[in-house]
């Protein structure tokens, strides 16, 4: 039985909107984009904006969708209203023009929420297949965060990722399509045919290697063989210039793996560097950062601790003195030096 929807307009008073240090204007072939006015570092964070209004993602009764959404606008001001109605839509032919808008802009509030929210300024970030920012739900503040996750010069355009996860460049091409009603030229898809090759065959084994990963942390697989899946991945994210949260991402991965086979020397490591990257992306007061803290001041707390142990290492076993390169020898398992990841 339909219940009633509930497209709830944001309670929070403020949007932390350093317009300072962005614009957004007109971009041939995109229509509006957000464009840097300064050069901006790694890990600034240059928006956390309240939702316009939320509404469920999954809800399927059309008419009462249409209903909230337009009792939510009419809680809008004029300027409001007018920006949600110049937001791009890509779905004029399936739907009436309020729910094609929000179909098209709306962003889930996290990773599994059954929730999604409409934020007027996030909407003009366009998508790159790899962004220089992240956006993420953070909601102990209850606003979207958006940070730059690569170094930004002034007149840069700043964008965001719409896709979940790799794939090769058609595949992103055909998600793109159907779901926003766009043809991607960011410089990932407009490699040369043989730049776009050897792309194509890095996001297929990434996806291969995502796969195999799921499995390391399980009893009866190897350290070795796990770190060395995981620090694949890290070199192949590398080489498609992918910096945003698939890279924290990866690294809890190692940890999960390192962790399941007792090794919490390496596991504190990993997670130090989950840690630093997600800082990065989502800043201080993200629950994930805060979460990730805590594994790092005690490895041995997460449910996987041992499940998987062949041996088991103390925490203090991290070896002391040696070289970046040597370090990251040790805490891959790695023989060949050409195989260090920069940290760059």
């Amino acid at each position: 039985m339909d219940q009633q929807i509930n497209t709830e307009a944001s309670t929070t008073p403020s949007t932390t909107n350093n317009s300072n240090l962005y614009t957004i204007q007109p971009i041939a072939g995109k229509g509006q984009g957000v464009i840097s006015r300064t050069n901006i570092p790694k890990g600034t964070r240059i928006l956390a904006e309240a939702a316009t209004f939320k509404l469920p993602r999954f809800a399927t009764n059309t008419s009462l969708i249409e209903t909230s959404i337009a009792q939510s606008l009419r809680r809008l001001t004029k300027d409001e209203q007018r920006a949600f109605f110049a937001l791009h839509n890509a779905y004029t032919r399936a739907h009436k023009p309020i729910i094609g808008i929000t179909k098209t802009n709306a962003l889930p509030l996290g990773p599994n929420a059954q929730e999604s929210g409409l934020f007027l300024t996030a909407a003009r970030l366009n998508h790159a297949c790899a962004p220089n920012a992240q956006n993420t739900w953070n909601a102990t503040l209850d606003k979207l965060t958006v940070h730059v996750v690569k170094d930004v010069a002034e007149g840069d355009e700043i964008t965001i990722s719409y896709l979940d996860g790799a794939g090769p460049r058609s595949a992103r091409q055909q998600k793109l399509h159907e779901a926003f009603g766009f043809a991607c030229a960011c410089a990932t898809c407009s490699l040369s045919l043989p730049e776009r090759q050897d792309s194509d065959e890095r996001q297929d084994e990434i996806a291969e290697l995502d796969e195999l990963v799921a499995d390391d942390a399980r009893p009866g697989a190897t350290l070795f063989r796990g770190l060395e899946h995981v620090h694949t991945i890290l070199l192949l994210l590398q080489a498609e210039g992918i910096a945003d949260a698939r890279v924290p991402r990866a690294y809890e991965d190692a940890f999960q793996i390192a962790v399941a086979h007792g090794d919490v020397g390496r596991a504190r490591v990993f997670a130090e560097r989950a840690y630093a990257g997600r800082v990065v992306c989502e800043g201080e007061d993200s629950a994930e950062v805060v979460r990730l803290r805590g594994l790092v001041e005690r490895p041995s707390r997460h449910p996987l601790f041992g499940t998987a142990v062949r041996w088991r290492l103390p925490l203090q076993y991290v070896p002391l003195g040696m070289g970046e390169a040597k370090l990251e020898m040790w805490l891959w398992m790695l023989k060949d030096t050409r195989r260090v990841r920069s940290e760059g």
